[in-house]
């Protein structure tokens, strides 16, 4: 992580960022502390919040694993790094049992219910599995309303739907 924190380049930042994030955070995120995974998603709301509002087509990359453009500043990411490596060390440290995936999914059910019941301008359910063709500020709204109606879950019930969602990038359905 010190690697990518020093790394100047803000695309090869992303994308070490990125292949770390995809190599150890859906088997790590499994058995961490409800208390990183929060942290984990709470720091990249941050990320993502900010980039919505300056810079939608980096948000977009961020939120869909493509690639920012070189406008993207990697400090940003710092707050995350250094929580994705609490993820990590409090899977090693304080494992906790992986969330029950059933239980997961009726949660994150009704918080895709509460969401799309609540705002209109968001990116249609059934075309987030090809985030490509969605304009970026709409998929950023998106991926935000979701994260913020998951943190406003107890914490038990939140880490319980964030870790199931970042089991290797699935989605529950």
């Amino acid at each position: 992580i010190g690697v990518i924190r020093a790394e100047k380049d803000p695309a090869t930042a992303q994308r070490r960022a990125s292949e770390l994030a995809q190599r150890y955070l859906p088997r790590h995120v499994q058995t961490s502390s409800d208390e990183a995974v929060i942290r984990f998603t709470s720091e990249m709301m941050k990320v993502f919040e900010r980039l919505l509002q300056r810079d939608p087509e980096n948000c977009k990359a961020l939120t869909s694993g493509g690639s920012v453009s070189a406008s993207f500043d990697a400090r940003e990411m710092r707050p995350a790094l250094d929580a994705m490596a609490q993820v990590i060390d409090d899977s090693v440290d304080k494992a906790q049992p992986p969330p029950d995936a059933p239980r997961a999914q009726r949660l994150f059910a009704g918080v895709l219910e509460r969401v799309y019941a609540e705002q209109r301008d968001l990116a249609p359910l059934q075309s987030l599995s090809r985030p490509a063709g969605l304009p970026a500020a709409q998929l950023c709204r998106t991926m935000i309303a979701f994260y913020r109606e998951i943190l406003k879950l107890p914490p038990a019930d939140a880490s319980a739907v964030l870790r199931t969602l970042m089991r290797g990038g699935q989605r529950p359905s």
